[in-house]
């Protein structure tokens, strides 16, 4: 059974080579970028690099197209970008010499055949461009873990015989949408394909399905590996396996070794080694035996007899010496393998010290918090590639962090501090006890250092930002999305959540509404003493979630400047409040200015920070006669203006006819095309319409008034009234 072990993630354009590198030397062999917030590779030159690249290490490359694709929306725009997402991966991809672009189909709506066929005839309309356009990735959807979206197990199956595509078996998400991994029904009903192409993690759900990916354990690990065997005795499939855990390379890398170890059993492995062990033992004994005579003749004269004794006992003596000498050296010498890098450490926790500490005080750690690891060490030998891990390990989830690889030189001290986040995993306690381990290792030496035990308690009132996702590059007058999930982690409901999303630099900010949270667990009757002296007086209602998620959208301003910048989220309720930042990149394109034709409008962006003037020439001929409102426009900095465009023909028909759009000094910006449809007769706008019609009315208006006024009043309109 051929099996390809990778990750979800080949990190950005710069590390990709060199990340490549280190898959191949861990015995990686496969790996899926993830293009899921924008496809970040851009240059062509780059994609052939990284490509060959994989080519070369006999890594196979797949791709997870962005989130933001919905063929089942009742939006045209959107669907349109949705397929334009699926194909920039797939031009992309052939670049790169992926084999699948993995995506998310969509979204159910209200019909669920309909949203079936509409995906269908969309995947069928890709594959047509696919082929026109001789990409070569082949277009493999995901089998989704919501039970809300569509990428069920029959729906993906039935894609695939319909449409021709491939597949991604997503095992991870089939456990969260079916409660059940269903490994055999699954890959029975694939048999027939040779490549399968699965992603797989651990993974939190609930009743809707799946909340979010987790560390990969290794009973997880062992089911899949041995569904795989029993499903593909005779080794004809080609498996890659793709991890999405929040330690993808770990994770693959644990896959991996359990893989190899049913391959070759370390039974097997020790049995060989101990029996190496036995037939050396043997040699020896023998050559002992033959050295100190024993079995020998004994027609010997007592005289000679005494005198060999004699002997014997002396050399006796001198091969006992060498022997323990011998041992001895072999001794060292397995020591010496497992030689210690590290000597006189010292760990802190907070600022308190954990190791070799006389009257510990356990610090106080609180759920959601960043444990600062800090570890000090003199180093014994000189050494390169080292790494200082700390692993938290609980019985919900474990986590660990490492830091980046240095080198260290004998009798030097070094210092590393390291920050993990405590999980909140505490379920329906609110105090547990964890584990902290720290490790020292690299260039095949490794100092372990505790268990250290440490309590962990959770906050009366406590929020976690499980995510916040935006597009990786966004550019400038773009309205981008920002997806926000939250996770009350307190032992108290959070009321009235309000997310706010802003870039202050950009002064771009927006609000919304995210409701309520309850407490992770209600239990109606827990008795104070359960929940170590806390009293948790609350209703448990049917259908309440934990987690909430939603989105808001921001514009970036179109005269935004090139850079990187912070975005933060800010979480607040009645009771607590917390921030969380990420960056993203923005591009601008709008050097010179933007224009915006619609219909007979055309819309001007200034998108500079200074004062922009435009003059409009609009191509006018014999038969057609254009007009603006305006030709000479002043734009301030930042803003945008409007202006209209009439066109009147002698001709009837379609003509399509230009105005050109020049800067202040005479440098041509663009030329905008215009197409209209003509009767013949003359086109007059709306405009000229209502000119005309009160140039009119003032015309009767006047000759009324001549008239009059020119007319002889009458007697009777100047007798005596009543009064």
């Amino acid at each position: 059974m051929p099996v390809k072990f990778g990750p979800a993630g080949l990190g950005g354009v710069k590390e990709a080579v060199s990340n490549l590198e280190k898959y191949h030397k861990l015995g990686l062999r496969a790996c899926e970028i993830a293009f899921t917030y924008g496809v970040y590779i851009k240059k062509k030159e780059d994609a052939l690099k990284i490509g060959q690249t994989a080519k070369k290490l006999g890594i196979k490359l797949s791709i997870h197209a962005p989130y933001w694709i919905n063929l089942n929306s009742d939006d045209r725009e959107k669907i349109e970008k949705s397929k334009e997402r699926i194909l920039k991966c797939c031009e992309v991809g052939t670049w790169l010499d992926v084999y699948r672009v993995v995506f998310h189909c969509g979204y159910y709506g209200k019909d669920r055949q309909k949203a079936y066929d509409n995906i269908k005839n969309r995947i069928l309309e890709l594959q047509k461009e696919i082929k026109l356009k001789k990409y070569t990735p082949k277009l493999a959807p995901e089998m989704m873990g919501k039970v809300n979206v569509f990428g069920g197990v029959d729906e993906i199956y039935k894609l695939t015989e319909e449409t021709g595509c491939e597949f991604c078996i997503d095992f991870a998400h089939i456990l969260a949408r079916y409660k059940d991994y269903k490994f055999r029904e699954t890959l029975e009903k694939f048999r027939k394909y040779k490549e399968f192409h699965i992603h797989f993690s651990g993974i939190e759900y609930g009743e809707l399905g799946e909340k979010n990916h987790r560390e990969t354990k290794k009973e997880e690990w062992k089911k899949l590996i041995s569904e795989l065997s029993l499903f593909d005795k005779t080794g004809s499939k080609n498996i890659v396996i793709i991890n999405e855990s929040p330690l993808p390379v770990e994770d693959s890398v644990n896959g991996l070794n359990i893989y190899n170890s049913a391959l070759n059993p370390k039974g097997h492995q020790m049995w060989v080694t101990f029996s190496t062990i036995k037939l050396n033992f043997y040699v020896i004994t023998i050559k002992f035996i033959k050295y100190f005579g024993i079995g020998e003749s004994m027609e010997t004269s007592s005289h000679m007899k005494e005198l060999n004794k004699r002997n014997k006992q002396m050399d006796a003596k001198k091969f006992l010496v060498s022997f323990v000498m011998l041992v001895s050296v072999l001794f060292l010498a397995g020591m010496a393998s497992a030689q210690e890098l590290a000597e006189n450490v010292r760990i802190e926790v907070n600022g308190i010290q954990v190791s070799d500490a006389v009257g510990f005080v356990n610090p106080a750690i609180i759920v959601g918090d960043s444990l600062l690891v800090r570890v000090e060490f003199d180093a014994t030998v000189n050494a390169q590639d080292i790494v200082v891990r700390a692993e938290l390990d609980g019985n919900k989830k474990s986590v660990r962090e490492q830091t980046n690889s240095f080198d260290i030189e004998d009798g030097n001290r070094y210092v590393k501090t390291l920050a993990v986040i405590v999980p909140f995993d505490l379920k329906d306690k609110l105090s547990d006890v964890m584990e902290l381990s720290v490790r020292i290792s690299g260039d095949g030496l490794r100092d372990d250092l505790g268990p250290f035990t440490l309590r962990v308690q959770r906050g009366s009132y406590n929020l976690e930002v499980l995510s916040v996702n935006t597009p990786q590059t966004i550019s400038a007058g773009e309205l981008f999305p920002v997806d926000v999930v939250l996770r009350n982690i307190g032992y108290n409901d959070l009321s009235n959540l309000f997310v706010t999303a802003k870039i202050p630099a950009l002064n771009i900010e927006r609000t919304s509404y995210f409701g309520d949270l309850v407490a992770i667990q209600c239990d109606e009757d827990a008795e104070p003493a359960d929940n170590y002296g806390v009293d948790i007086d609350r209703k448990c209602i049917e259908g309440e979630d934990d987690t909430a998620s939603g989105r808001l959208f921001l514009q970036v301003p179109y005269n935004v400047k090139p850079g990187t910048y912070t975005l933060e989220v800010k979480v607040e309720s009645e009771d607590t409040a917390l921030s969380q930042t990420v960056q993203i990149a923005v591009g601008n394109s709008f050097s010179e200015g933007y224009f915006f034709v619609s219909g007979n409008q055309l819309l001007i962006i200034n998108p500079t920070n200074e004062l922009a003037v435009y003059r409009f020439v609009p191509q006018s001929t014999s038969d057609l006669s254009v007009r603006l409102s305006e030709n000479l426009v002043s734009v301030p900095a930042g803003a945008s203006k409007t202006i209209m465009v009439e066109a009147d023909s002698k001709v009837s028909g379609t003509q399509t006819y230009s105005v050109s759009v020049f800067t202040a000094d005479g440098k041509l910006v663009d030329t905008l095309e215009f197409t209209e449809s003509f009767d013949g007769t003359k086109v007059t706008s709306p405009i000229a319409v209502l000119t005309i019609i009160l140039a009119i009315i003032f015309i009767v208006l006047l000759v009324v008034l001549i008239v009059v006024v020119g007319k002889k009043p009458s007697k009777e309109e100047y007798s005596e009234s009543y009064y």
